[in-house]
This record gives C-alpha cells, structure tokens and sequence, in this order.
C-alpha cells in the first residue's frame, strides 16, 4: 500500500519557485533517502509533506486519503516530523517534550494515561534518551536535543515518518544508531522519509533514494541506479567514484574533484 503519493507539487516562497513538478510515492515498510545538493528543496518537501507548507499548487494524499480531508489532529496521528532546527527554548524536561508527542492520542482536555507514558518511555529507550529523562531541554547538547525529538515524533506512533537530517548534529556512534533504527521502523511497517547528506549512508541504510536538484526531482530509484557518476556530477557538479565497499557491501562514493569548468566561487 502507497502510504504517500505526492502529484506534480510546486512550491513558491516569497513569490520564488523552490519545489518544481515533484511527483512520488512511498510505500509503508519503505525507507527512502531524500538527497541533493543545499537548496536543492528537501527541507521544504518535507515541510510540506508535514502539512507544514501548503503546496502551491499540486496535490498528496496520506493513506489514500486527501490531504485536505484529515482535521489537524487525525493528520498528527499519521505523520511524525523532525525538522531540522533542534532549537528547544522552553524548559521542558526530556520526559515532558516526548509525551508531548502523545498529544494527537489525548481525549479533549485530558492528561496522559499510564499508557502515553509507556510508550514515551519506550520511545526513549529506542533512542537512548531515557537516561535524560529528568534533564531539562536547555541542558542538552544539539544532538542530545536531536535524538529527543526522534524521541518525540517516535511517541506518536505515526505511519509516516518525515526526517530533515536526523544525523546532522549526530557523532559516528548515534549516526549509526538512528539509521539502524530508522530502517528497523520501516520493515516493522513504518514508511521512512529522511533527507541525508552522506550519501554513502544514504545508499547502505535506505531502500530507495530521490535525488532532488534545483528543486526538480533528477533520479528516483534504487541507490544503484540513482548514484551514478553522471547523476553526482549533474547533481553536485564534482567527479565521484562510486564503489561497493566490501565492509558493508553497499554502495560508497568518494567525491575527487570538482567537475571540468566548474567556477570557484
């Protein structure tokens, strides 16, 4: 079952075209990869498959259903989002920020059960959080504050999980960690959309990748057939070796050198 499927969306910002044509799919129990160079549009997809930025024009559904049929809490229910700007300005406590996440799940006006509080903790303990659960959010490091809100979006048990550079702010360590759990939640069901930079991450820990390039989607498909050195050097304008890499036996790229002609800037 598609539990995404996006219709020749574009998006202007401030009267500029930033998401040309896209059209996808994703399917529960898919982790796709969402790549390309900085302002290619990924976090603005996001931002708008999050329900966050209506499209200009274009359409998707969540579920065979329309976007626009879901109210704002059904909607919640479905799609966790984890932006990319981890700033947490309140003084909440870990445990707080994650049940926070329960919210979509409360009867009107009422508290969280013994139940939001299970699964919020179980939340952290996939995340490795739990250990912080009594430590206020401005204590926290940015990729402490980072796997909280993978925490979060976790504690809403969506069907679709949205992901701007989960690993940004991430040591090798919790890189690992998140991709690991990020595909264990996709073949447990769960359809995965996280935008990552590293491209050899990218194509060991994701099923598909869509390549976006100047807000038009360039490839989409499995990462051998989107990590070519043609697509890197349309999409990222250097030479790239593209390799199996016999540890992982997944596609590795080193980047070599800026392509022929390029301008320094």
């Amino acid at each position: 079952m598609n539990m995404l499927v996006a219709h020749q969306i574009h998006s202007f910002i401030d009267n500029r075209q930033i998401l040309h044509d896209i059209s996808l799919s994703v399917k529960g129990g898919e982790c796709v990869g969402l790549i390309g160079p900085n302002g290619s549009g990924k976090s603005t997809l996001l931002r708008t498959l999050a329900g966050l930025l209506p499209p200009s024009s274009g359409q998707f559904s969540i579920a065979d259903q329309p976007f626009g049929r879901y109210t704002r809490k059904q909607f919640a229910k479905i799609i966790g989002y984890v932006p990319q700007n981890t700033a947490i300005e309140f003084d909440f406590t870990v445990r707080d920020i994650v049940l926070m996440g329960r919210f979509p799940h409360l009867p009107p006006f009422g508290n969280e059960r013994e139940l939001d509080r299970l699964i919020a903790q179980k939340a952290m303990q996939k995340t490795s959080t739990y250990h912080l659960a009594n430590r206020y959010a401005t204590q926290l490091s940015g990729g402490q504050r980072q796997m909280v809100l993978i925490a979060k979006a976790l504690a809403q048990e969506p069907r679709l999980l949205l992901l701007d550079e989960p690993i940004s702010a991430l040591d090798i360590r919790y890189q690992l960690h998140v991709l690991e759990l990020m595909r264990k939640m996709a073949r447990q069901g769960l359809a995965v959309i996280a935008a990552l930079h590293d491209l050899s991450l990218a194509a060991r820990f994701c099923d598909r990748l869509i390549l976006l390039h100047n807000g038009s989607l360039l490839a989409a498909g499995a990462p051998l057939e989107v990590l070519t050195p043609a697509m890197l050097q349309t999409a990222y304008e250097v030479d790239a070796a593209v390799y199996t890499d016999p540890s992982t036996d997944s596609l590795a790229i080193t980047a070599i050198q800026k392509s022929r002609g390029e301008r320094t800037p």
